[in-house]
Protein backbone atom coordinates (compact mmCIF):
# COMPACT_ATOMS: atom_id res chain seq x y z
CA UNK A 1 0.00 0.00 0.00
CA UNK A 2 3.02 2.24 0.60
CA UNK A 3 4.35 1.83 -3.01
CA UNK A 4 1.01 2.32 -3.99
CA UNK A 5 0.41 5.91 -2.39
CA UNK A 6 3.78 6.69 -3.45
CA UNK A 7 2.35 6.49 -7.00
CA UNK A 8 -0.21 7.97 -6.32
CA UNK A 9 1.43 11.06 -5.24
CA UNK A 10 2.77 11.16 -8.59
CA UNK A 11 -0.34 11.44 -10.36
CA UNK A 12 -1.81 14.73 -7.80
CA UNK A 13 -2.49 17.98 -8.81
CA UNK A 14 -1.33 21.11 -6.10
CA UNK A 15 -3.30 24.12 -6.40
CA UNK A 16 0.13 25.70 -7.90
CA UNK A 17 0.00 23.21 -10.95
CA UNK A 18 -3.79 23.70 -11.03
CA UNK A 19 -3.05 27.56 -12.01
CA UNK A 20 0.16 26.91 -13.89
CA UNK A 21 -2.16 24.95 -16.54
CA UNK A 22 -5.97 26.43 -16.12
CA UNK A 23 -5.83 28.58 -19.21
CA UNK A 24 -3.92 25.64 -21.50
CA UNK A 25 -5.51 23.91 -24.35
CA UNK A 26 -4.28 21.08 -22.75
CA UNK A 27 -6.18 22.21 -19.11
CA UNK A 28 -8.57 19.08 -19.57
CA UNK A 29 -6.43 16.44 -20.89
CA UNK A 30 -3.74 17.01 -18.11
CA UNK A 31 -6.00 17.33 -15.28
CA UNK A 32 -8.91 14.34 -15.85
CA UNK A 33 -7.88 11.47 -14.32
CA UNK A 34 -5.49 13.10 -11.89
CA UNK A 35 -6.16 13.57 -8.06
CA UNK A 36 -6.28 15.87 -5.69
CA UNK A 37 -6.00 16.95 -1.85
CA UNK A 38 -9.55 18.90 -1.08
CA UNK A 39 -10.69 20.69 2.40
CA UNK A 40 -13.61 19.82 2.51
CA UNK A 41 -14.74 21.35 5.78
CA UNK A 42 -13.96 21.34 9.65
CA UNK A 43 -12.62 18.04 11.27
CA UNK A 44 -15.58 16.99 13.29
CA UNK A 45 -13.97 17.16 17.31
CA UNK A 46 -10.78 18.28 15.99
CA UNK A 47 -9.32 21.71 15.24
CA UNK A 48 -8.38 22.52 11.73
CA UNK A 49 -9.57 21.49 8.33
CA UNK A 50 -10.67 17.99 6.85
CA UNK A 51 -8.84 17.35 4.01
CA UNK A 52 -9.74 13.84 1.15
CA UNK A 53 -8.16 12.60 -1.79
CA UNK A 54 -10.37 13.25 -4.54
CA UNK A 55 -9.82 11.88 -8.52
CA UNK A 56 -11.18 14.66 -10.89
CA UNK A 57 -13.48 13.21 -13.39
CA UNK A 58 -14.71 16.90 -15.42
CA UNK A 59 -13.49 20.86 -15.57
CA UNK A 60 -16.49 22.78 -15.63
CA UNK A 61 -17.27 26.42 -15.95
CA UNK A 62 -18.53 27.95 -12.60
CA UNK A 63 -20.49 31.18 -12.30
CA UNK A 64 -17.83 32.32 -10.02
CA UNK A 65 -14.99 33.71 -11.29
CA UNK A 66 -12.35 33.37 -8.41
CA UNK A 67 -8.39 33.93 -7.92
CA UNK A 68 -6.49 30.97 -8.25
CA UNK A 69 -2.43 31.85 -7.10
CA UNK A 70 -1.60 34.86 -9.13
CA UNK A 71 -4.86 34.27 -12.32
CA UNK A 72 -8.18 34.55 -11.97
CA UNK A 73 -10.58 31.55 -13.50
CA UNK A 74 -13.83 30.77 -13.41
CA UNK A 75 -13.55 26.95 -14.44
CA UNK A 76 -14.04 24.32 -11.19
CA UNK A 77 -13.06 20.42 -11.31
CA UNK A 78 -15.64 17.92 -10.92
CA UNK A 79 -14.65 15.36 -8.28
CA UNK A 80 -14.79 12.21 -7.04
CA UNK A 81 -15.32 11.41 -3.80
CA UNK A 82 -16.64 7.37 -3.09
CA UNK A 83 -19.54 7.42 -5.34
CA UNK A 84 -20.65 11.43 -4.81
CA UNK A 85 -19.58 13.67 -7.73
CA UNK A 86 -19.40 17.45 -7.13
CA UNK A 87 -17.85 20.36 -7.93
CA UNK A 88 -15.19 22.58 -6.18
CA UNK A 89 -13.14 25.63 -6.97
CA UNK A 90 -9.87 24.41 -7.13
CA UNK A 91 -8.64 27.48 -5.06
CA UNK A 92 -9.95 24.76 -2.28
CA UNK A 93 -7.41 22.35 -3.56
CA UNK A 94 -3.96 22.33 -1.33
CA UNK A 95 -0.55 22.29 -2.32
CA UNK A 96 0.79 19.96 0.46
CA UNK A 97 1.13 15.85 -0.29
CA UNK A 98 -1.78 13.03 0.91
CA UNK A 99 -0.97 11.82 4.22
CA UNK A 100 -1.38 8.43 5.46
CA UNK A 101 -4.49 8.01 7.16
CA UNK A 102 -6.30 10.48 4.20
CA UNK A 103 -5.04 7.47 1.88
CA UNK A 104 -6.46 4.98 4.52
CA UNK A 105 -9.45 6.74 4.56
CA UNK A 106 -9.72 6.17 0.57
CA UNK A 107 -8.80 3.03 0.21
CA UNK A 108 -11.73 2.71 3.02
CA UNK A 109 -14.41 4.61 1.38
CA UNK A 110 -13.47 2.70 -1.85
CA UNK A 111 -13.91 -0.85 -0.56
CA UNK A 112 -16.86 0.06 1.00
CA UNK A 113 -18.73 0.90 -2.14
CA UNK A 114 -17.33 -1.71 -4.10
CA UNK A 115 -15.04 1.22 -6.06
CA UNK A 116 -11.96 -0.61 -8.19
CA UNK A 117 -8.87 1.22 -7.17
CA UNK A 118 -6.96 2.76 -10.51
CA UNK A 119 -4.83 0.15 -11.52
CA UNK A 120 -1.04 1.46 -11.56
CA UNK A 121 -0.43 1.98 -15.19
CA UNK A 122 -3.17 4.20 -15.18
CA UNK A 123 -1.74 6.04 -12.78
CA UNK A 124 1.15 6.02 -14.39
CA UNK A 125 -0.37 7.49 -17.51
CA UNK A 126 -1.91 10.43 -15.88
CA UNK A 127 2.13 10.89 -14.21
CA UNK A 128 3.11 11.16 -17.68
CA UNK A 129 0.45 13.51 -18.63
CA UNK A 130 1.33 15.89 -16.16
CA UNK A 131 4.71 15.39 -16.69
CA UNK A 132 3.80 16.46 -20.28
CA UNK A 133 2.08 19.33 -19.45
CA UNK A 134 5.15 20.53 -17.16
CA UNK A 135 7.39 20.17 -20.18
CA UNK A 136 5.05 21.59 -22.61
CA UNK A 137 7.24 23.55 -25.18
CA UNK A 138 4.48 26.37 -26.62
CA UNK A 139 4.86 26.70 -30.65
CA UNK A 140 3.75 29.51 -33.04
CA UNK A 141 0.29 27.90 -33.45
CA UNK A 142 -0.14 27.51 -29.55
CA UNK A 143 0.64 31.10 -29.16
CA UNK A 144 -1.27 32.85 -32.15
CA UNK A 145 -4.35 34.27 -31.66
Amino acid sequence: QDNYLEELQLARLSRAKLAKFVHTPFFSKTVVGAFVRIGVGPMPGRPGCNYRIAQIVDVVETRKVYKLEDTITNKGIKLRMGTEDRVYRMEFVTNTEFVHYEFQDWLTIMKRHNLPIPPIDEIRKKQEDITAAENHTYTDDDVSV
